[in-house]
């Protein structure tokens, strides 16, 4: 059930530390959407007692028999994603002091409802999409459930609130909503999943100043502060220590150029030519014999091949040495000057770049690397390459 429901379920240790970042002060009435089996709301019990409220709803019938155990939970048997979700939940929207959410992390179809609540609560505009993440609705709901001043603690994928599609939601929750803390959570935190997620715990007023908070949680231990500009995290909310930017004059000389695949894998694989796809990286040996009556897609001698999404593979490189072959559209085409091909074959074999991987590859059920992202690595590489004072 768990699965079909893309319910993960909340850990103890997750749940501590989830509780230990939030300010329980001035809070009498808490709600949780999608509590699953209890283990945020629990927490806040712990904390509460019988000095709050509280509202709990989920999806899964048997989980709501057992909130049910505690009697000062007012439990709803209700899809958190429904329209008119306060007459349903018999709760008035601005009203509740904190609120607990580990969502579902599932896909939905897109809506003018959806768009619309979206859009009025800043969190950017998705007309036109075909489908939208349920962690973005629930978020929404949870922000309209929230008096001014409020305070949301939240579990969210890294897959949203890095992927380029969410640009324009990060902009406006970084605008319109203090976002107090951030937390990374390791992979495999949850059962069933080895997605990358992140607490987020959001103040619902106005940000007094641009700053966010942001810390690893590694080995139970949570990581020293680092205090980043949210406008630095626009494109991607990123946990590492802050760098320099690369020389401007380095990446106008640097001449790279980052192609990703213009085919599916299906189709490829239907057309019966000679291509490349990410499951051909553990048994290609670099060299290649394709012939095509065009260069679309086609990757030659001295350029290296990067599968830019998967679960397993995702970061895998592999050097074209000989010929030509035609690549997916799940895979970079790079290509860097020739003088610095043997530096990037020594660096892609390094721990340094599998760490690089683990900093930037998100996702939920597949994991992606964006093309900036790879982009900003090469030429920091570049740079490296080239030594103080930008010599060879």
């Amino acid at each position: 059930m768990r699965i079909s429901l893309s319910q993960y379920y909340t850990t103890p240790e997750v749940s501590n530390l989830f509780a230990s970042l939030i300010d329980f002060s001035n809070v009498e009435s808490v709600i949780d959407l999608g509590a699953g089996e209890g283990a945020l709301v629990n927490e806040v019990y712990k904390e509460l007692k019988k000095k709050a409220t509280y509202v709990v709803a989920d999806i899964d019938k048997t989980n709501c028999l057992k909130l049910k155990d505690n009697k000062e939970y007012k439990v709803y048997n209700i899809d958190c994603t429904n329209q008119n979700l306060s007459q349903r939940l018999h709760c008035k929207y601005s009203t509740i002091d904190m609120a607990v959410c580990n969502p579902p992390y599932g896909i939905l179809d897109n809506t003018d409802f959806y768009t619309k609540l979206l859009d009025n609560l800043h969190l950017g505009y998705y007309g036109g999409c075909k489908s939208i993440s349920s962690d973005l609705i629930f978020l929404a709901y949870n922000l309209l459930f929230l008096r001014e001043n409020g305070v949301l603690a939240i579990i969210l994928p890294n897959g949203a609130l890095s992927g380029e599609r969410y640009k324009k939601f990060r902009e406006g929750l970084f605008s319109y909503y203090t976002v107090e803390q951030i937390v990374e959570l390791p992979e495999k935190a949850f059962d069933y999943t080895e997605a990358k997620t992140g607490i987020f715990v959001i103040r619902k007023k106005r940000p007094d100043n641009s700053l966010i908070q942001l810390n690893r949680y590694v080995n139970g231990q949570l990581g020293e502060p680092i205090f980043k500009d949210s406008s630095l995290l626009y494109n991607r909310i990123d946990f590492r220590e802050s760098r320099p930017l690369v020389n401007v004059a380095i990446a106008g000389e640097a001449k790279i150029e980052i192609r990703r695949g213009k085919f599916t894998h299906k189709y490829l694989k239907e057309s019966k030519s000679l291509y490349f796809h990410t499951t051909h990286f553990k048994t290609s040996d670099g060299c290649f014999r394709g012939e095509y009556d065009d260069k679309i897609s086609v990757a030659s001698k001295n350029s290296f091949l990067m599968a830019r999404v998967g679960k397993r593979c995702v970061g895998k490189v592999l050097l074209v040495k000989d010929g030509n072959i035609r690549y997916s559209d799940c895979v970079y085409n790079i290509i860097v000057p020739k003088k610095y091909i043997s530096c990037f074959v020594s660096y892609f074999e390094s721990t340094e770049y599998k760490e690089w991987i683990k900093d930037v590859a998100h996702g939920i059920c597949s994991f992606v690397m964006t093309k900036g992202d790879v982009e900003e690595m090469l030429l920091r590489k570049i740079a490296e390459f080239r030594g103080p004072g930008g010599q060879d």
